[in-house]
This record gives C-alpha cells, structure tokens and sequence, in this order.
C-alpha cells in the first residue's frame, strides 16, 4: 500500500468515493441568498458557464448613504469573473457612484497639492479664512439659499 500523506482507505470503503480526476474542478459554493425548499441533483452541467445559467445566482444588497438612508440593489452574477470587486462595482448603481465620488476627491487632493496659490492661501491665516467664508456662501448659494454676505 502506498503512503497517501494521511489519507489512505481501505478497499472496502473506496467503493462509494469517486475520486476526481486532476484536470477536473468541482466548485462548492452557496449561489443564492435562498435555502432551497428540496434538495435536488441537477446533472449534465458540464462547464461553470452552465452552472452559472442554470442556477443565475444573484445577491440583494442593502447599502447605507451618508444620510443613514438604505439603498437596495440586487447583484446577479453570470460568470466566475463577475465576483472581482471592479466588475461588482461596475454592475451596482450606489457603487458606482460611490468610486465616481472617491475618484473626484482624490482628483480635488491632487489639485489642491499641486497649485502653488492654495499652498500660498493656506500659510496664511487670514487668506485661508476668507477662503473658507467664501466657499460657505459658496455651498449656500448652490443649495438654493441666498448668501447675505458680499465679498471684496
């Protein structure tokens, strides 16, 4: 009998366990939210492809805004690479729009890093100060609200 690392049985009890074949990959994985109501054995389905057609798993999703609002989507998956997290982001609507707002920060930082002005009104105290006032009055004038204050 050879050394199978731990894992040798005896042959009385090999009849039932089918050993896969090295070039084959049995996948095993929950693919829907939903317990199934009777177990059933689904056969023929010989690419993940079809098991993915098959079965069309999907996922509901409750998000949470910055207002403590929920937002719910649902996420279907056809194939292995729709679990990468660009793909996901790409097929939800909140995500999307959550790296679009991620992507614009970042581009803002990158501004406000590079500009040798706002480096200059940010030393100074007093510069950096008018700069805020006028960015307040700024977002209430873009609110629909009207800004009381003229600056100079």
């Amino acid at each position: 009998m050879a050394i199978g690392y731990g894992l040798e049985r005896n042959a009385k009890h090999k009849e039932g366990v089918q050993e896969l074949p090295p070039n084959r990959t049995l996948l095993v994985q929950k693919f829907t939210d939903l317990a199934p109501l009777l177990p059933k054995v689904v056969v023929g389905l010989q690419t993940p492809q079809a098991v993915f057609d098959y079965y069309k798993p999907n996922i509901h999703m409750v998000f949470e805004d910055l207002e403590g609002r929920q937002v719910k989507e649902r996420i279907d998956f056809s194939n292995v690479s729709d679990f990468e997290p660009a793909s996901i982001t790409s097929r939800s609507t909140f995500l999307k729009r959550l790296e679009q707002k991620k992507m614009n920060y970042f581009d803002m930082l990158k501004a406000l890093q590079s500009d040798e002005t706002l480096k200059q009104v940010f030393q100074d105290s007093a510069s950096k100060n008018l700069l805020l006032q006028r960015i307040k009055a700024l977002k209430v004038e873009l609110k629909g609200g009207n800004s009381e204050r003229t600056y100079e």
